[in-house]
């Protein structure tokens, strides 16, 4: 161990102050270019409801996920962010207390590598100090909104409060680095037991702690590459094929492992899993017209039926079915017809006389002359 080895080179013992100013001393010359001093390390219980009175606001809050699903926190003030800010861009901390204002997403990637080397070299440092729980693996898992939402993703139990007072470039930036992290001992982490237990066991817990990405696919929009090219920022895109039953829960490989209902836990997201075996949601309403539904079947008559007609009477008749034709018919006689005799005798018209029709008169035509 640590402590053992220290005591037989002659060294004093490590304290947890000592660890975090060793460690900041490191990252600050690493991260930032910049020295940073401990001035002061305080070290409190802390239960996650009473999280959002004893962090400073605003705050750049940042969640770290460590071994065995543990999660915790990391916690900067404006002017540590703005500190650390101007010592990355400028290679300098400029003077003066820089204004509040709330944090983003460039801010939390800015600060994940001061965050992550100070929290692991504190961590091996202060390995041997007794009061303090096991602080390895933790790492980077994205920026929090706010305090009350940080406080519902924490274990609803005590937990480890580190305050520590910071010193930028000689005193010309002030700032505090918080961490909140599980009360958990070493040998309640996966993989530090003293016995080794059987391999496929540790194998086990090993794989089933893993942590899994999933994505929660509410739609597909495809785009031409002129309209992408043309985005910006607040730009709404209409999601006509978005529907709340129509999630699809997909693996980190991309395929679809089954279906949810978007909604809401608290304050955050959620999906409600649905079973494999349920019907495939139906598709939003767009502006143009849906595939036709079939029609709905016609009903069965019901009125009653003609009168002195009995329910025997309408149904089907039955014929007798058709003899089977005879396989040598009668032949045909092959003498030719008598046209004479064949044709029906009729009265001959009789002719008329030319003499019986009247003299016309002529038509008069004024205008027009007639030759005689």
């Amino acid at each position: 161990m640590l402590g053992a080895r220290r005591a037989a080179l002659g060294l004093s013992e490590m304290t947890p102050a000592k660890a975090m100013r060793l460690s900041l001393a490191k990252t600050g010359d690493r991260t930032l270019g910049v020295p940073i001093v401990l001035k002061d390390l305080g070290r409190k219980s802390l239960m996650p409801d009473d999280l959002a009175a004893a962090l400073p606001d605003p705050a750049l809050i940042l969640r770290l996920d460590g071994p065995g699903g543990a999660v915790g926190l990391a916690v900067m003030c404006p002017q540590a962010v703005a500190a650390a800010i101007e010592a990355q861009t400028l290679g300098k901390v400029l003077p003066g207390a820089a204004p509040d204002r709330k944090p983003t997403a460039t801010d939390a990637l800015l600060m994940r590598d001061l965050v992550e080397m100070t929290l692991e070299s504190f961590a091996s440092l202060a390995a041997d100090c007794t009061g303090l729980p096991a602080m390895e693996g933790y790492g980077f898992a994205g920026r929090m909104p706010d305090a009350r939402v940080s406080a519902m993703a924490l274990q609803d139990a005590a937990h480890l409060h580190l305050i520590a007072e910071l010193d930028f470039s000689g005193g010309v930036k002030t700032g505090q680095l918080h961490f909140v992290l599980p009360n958990r001992t070493r040998a309640a982490m996966p993989g530090t037991a003293e016995e080794p237990g059987d391999w496929p066991d540790l194998m086990e817990k090993a794989v089933m702690a893993s942590p899994v990405s999933l994505e929660a696919r509410l739609c597909r929009l495809r785009l031409p590459l002129s309209e992408v090219s043309r985005l910006h920022v607040d730009q709404v895109l209409p999601l006509e094929q978005a529907t709340l039953d129509g999630v699809e829960l997909r693996g980190m490989d991309g395929r679809k492992l089954m279906g949810a209902r978007l909604g809401r836990s608290g304050a955050m997201r959620a999906v409600r899993l649905r079973s494999g075996d349920a019907p495939p949601p139906q598709p939003a309403l767009s502006a143009g017209l849906g595939p036709m539904s079939a029609a709905p079947a016609m009903p069965a008559a019901t009125g009653p039926a003609a009168p002195g007609l009995a329910p025997a009477d309408l149904a089907a008749p039955d014929f007798d079915a058709p003899g089977p034709l005879p396989l040598d018919p009668a032949p045909l006689d092959p003498a030719p017809l008598d046209p004479a005799s064949s044709t029906p005798d009729f009265p001959a018209p009789e002719p008329m006389a030319l003499d019986d029709i009247p003299a016309l008169d002529p038509v008069p035509m004024p205008g027009i002359d007639l030759p005689d």
